[in-house]
Order: structure tokens, then sequence, then C-alpha cells
């Protein structure tokens, strides 16, 4: 399937530690279905364009992003619940976002969002990095990186502005 304007988000879980050694599941209906929330798709945990770049300017945007309408501020990293924990405490310690584990990338794979990397990068079958506004649980903008070197469309910038969707 491809993700499209108005689809419903797919009762799928994610994975995350809340303060436990072991995971926690939760579905993305559950958690994107009340509300308006921004969803970020990164290809990993710790990997530089993702560290340095992309995540850092939603943390430091988050306060005026929830002020100006969203509820939330999501991010789906296609590795597991620990390695995802970790890089969540270096880069936001102060949990301005919200980061799931997606691992299998059962929901990367069923918006069709995923690709196979360049064999040089050694990482196999990621999510593309994309940036999503969902509301009540239904996709009202989608923005996509043609490849996960990019970082051109799926930034916060042009977010705060007052939401119209």
């Amino acid at each position: 399937m491809k993700v499209i304007l108005g689809q419903r988000i797919p009762d799928v879980n994610v994975g995350y530690l809340d303060g436990a050694s072991s995971p926690t599941s939760v579905s993305l209906r559950e958690v994107l279905g009340k509300g308006t929330h921004i969803v970020i798709g990164v290809p990993g945990a710790f990997t530089p364009i993702c560290t340095k770049r992309h995540l850092p300017r939603f943390i430091e945007k988050a306060p005026m992003l929830k002020q100006s309408g969203f509820d939330q501020i999501n991010c789906i990293v296609s590795n597991d619940p620990f390695a995802v924990d970790e890089w969540r405490k270096q880069i936001d310690p102060d949990r301005r976002l919200n980061f799931y584990a997606d691992g299998p990338m059962a929901f990367s794979r069923w918006f069709g969002l995923t690709e196979m990397l360049p064999e040089h990068l050694h990482m196999g079958e990621r999510s593309k990095r994309y940036l999503l506004i969902v509301r009540n649980g239904v996709v009202q903008r989608v923005n996509m990186e043609r490849t996960v070197i990019e970082f051109t469309c799926t930034g916060p910038d042009g977010l705060d502005a007052k939401i119209t969707i």
C-alpha cells in the first residue's frame, strides 16, 4: 500500500521503553487517533543526518509547534526499542518528542515507506525519511524525501504557522 491523503492510520504496534527494562507495545492507531500529530519517519537511531540535522530542529521547535496546535510530535525509527531509547536519551533528554521503535517496520511497510539502502551503507531495508501530519487518525499531509540522505522537505520549517488542515 502507498500512503495517501485521507487514509486512516493502520492498527500496527510499535515499541518504546518507559523506564522499564522490557519494551512496551502500543498501537499507532491509538496514539494518533485523537488530536493533531506530527509524525517523523527516520531510517535509524544514531545516523548522522537524523542525529545532527533532522531531529534537533524538531526538538528545538517543539514548544512553538505545540503552541501552534500540534498535540504531539512523534518519531518512528526503524530500530529496536533499546537503541531508540538510548538515542532519545542523548538527543532529547527533556522528552519533547515521543520516540517509537518500528524495528519490524510494520508501520513503514504498511504505508510503502521503506527502501533498500545502498550496499555501502550496510543498513539493508530501512524506513524512508518522511513527515506526516495526522489529525484524528487520518493522514492530512505527506512529505517524503527522495532518498534517506536528503533533508529538504521533512523538517519543521513552515509547520509553526497557524494550522489550517
